[in-house]
């Protein structure tokens, strides 16, 4: 029996023994490297992170450019490049005729360089005879059509309660170089 107690007491010392060089040799070195591994982990969700920023920065920009090109459009039609009078002259006469007014002269003066050298200016003479609320509704429609005029110098004259107005409207065109 003592036999057996010394027996007992060297395998319980041996398993001891062998729980802590476990621990210490084995344990240890898995915790560190769950350490390291949860450090990586930080790191990558920090980098996540910043990718994230970046990301939704760059949508941002994304939609900024679509705003932007949505206005462009619009801009370049109202400030084309220079073709032809004949589109706008027809513009103007339509807009005289659908506000009932008599168009009794419409022509332009040479397209000329604007100061700035990066459009060129077209100015177009226009004389209409009607009434006084008609003339407003063509003086409106030309303030808020699409298209980029520029009312310059205009006078009116009562002939017996109808009115005759003679116009000079400037219209800007793009200077291609300038694209």
């Amino acid at each position: 029996m003592r036999g057996d107690r010394k027996y007992l007491a060297f395998v319980l010392t041996f398993l001891t023994l062998l729980s802590v060089f476990f621990y210490y040799r084995i344990h240890l070195e898995i915790e560190a490297e769950c350490e390291e591994v949860k450090s990586k982990i930080a790191q990558n969700q920090k980098q996540i992170i910043l990718i994230n920023k970046f990301s939704d920065t760059h949508k941002q920009i994304d939609e900024e450019m679509a705003s932007l090109a949505k206005r462009h459009f619009p801009a370049v039609e109202a400030f084309p490049e220079f073709s032809n009078e004949e589109s706008v002259i027809s513009y103007l006469n339509e807009a005289a005729t659908d506000h009932n007014l008599q168009v009794l002269l419409l022509n332009s003066d040479d397209l000329k360089e604007d100061n700035d050298k990066k459009s060129f200016i077209k100015v177009f003479h226009i004389k209409v005879q009607g009434d006084y609320f008609h003339i407003l509704d063509f003086l409106y429609e030309l303030n808020n059509s699409d298209k980029f005029f520029d009312a310059r110098r205009f006078y009116l004259k009562n002939d017996n309660g109808i009115l005759t107005m003679d116009m000079e409207i400037n219209r800007y065109f793009s200077n291609n170089n300038t694209r």
